[in-house]
């Protein structure tokens, strides 16, 4: 599903925003101009056509198939969440080897109301898996919680080739874990 806005939307303008590919993908119905890809569980968000800063503002989003997001590269997307009010996504729901994979952009400014326990910007929840490779975190905040950019309770989460910039969280700065398994390679 490839992404040809910066912009931060769900409506009928004729585009394909980050918000209405990831829509399409977990509907498998088209959403304004993003087609879904209509296999069950096997789509790609391409971001690459992209450089600049999407002002991720309309509230978080919730994967639960499997699901790969693809950027430009960590210098040339941002995926910006303007004023700490939300989290970008949470991975639930997903089953046997299905994951999450994100790589190449950045994520920055992301929070969550003060209720939220695990994850500034992204949540992996009990037995679901998370893949990130080359992606820039900075200045997320879960101040009230674990994990400024990643948390996770009984989650799966491999990082690698990612940099953790002034993330914040009462406990676990940029990344907590509570009970499942995280790898880091070469960050």
């Amino acid at each position: 599903i490839k992404v040809n806005t910066l912009d931060d939307e769900l409506n009928t303008d004729g585009d394909c925003s980050f918000r209405e590919a990831v829509l399409a993908s977990e509907n498998n119905a088209d959403a304004d101009k993003c087609q879904a890809v209509g296999v069950y569980g096997a789509d790609t968000i391409d971001l690459t056509g992209l450089s600049g800063t999407i002002p991720v503002s309309g509230g978080e989003l919730n994967l639960t198939e499997n699901l790969t997001i693809i950027g430009s590269g960590m210098d040339k997307l941002i995926l910006d969440g303007v004023d700490y009010s939300q989290r970008l996504f949470a991975v639930i729901g997903l089953s046997g080897s299905q994951a999450v994979e994100v790589s190449d952009l950045s994520i920055n400014r992301f929070g969550y109301l003060p209720d939220t326990l695990f994850g500034g910007s992204l949540y992996v929840s009990k037995g679901n898996a998370l893949k990130v490779d080359k992606v820039k975190f900075e200045d997320n905040h879960n101040l009230a919680g674990f994990g400024g950019a990643i948390g996770t309770s009984t989650g799966i989460v491999k990082i690698s080739n990612s940099i953790f910039t002034n993330n914040q969280a009462q406990l676990g700065g940029a990344i907590a874990n509570q009970n499942g398994i995280i790898t880091s390679v070469n960050n």
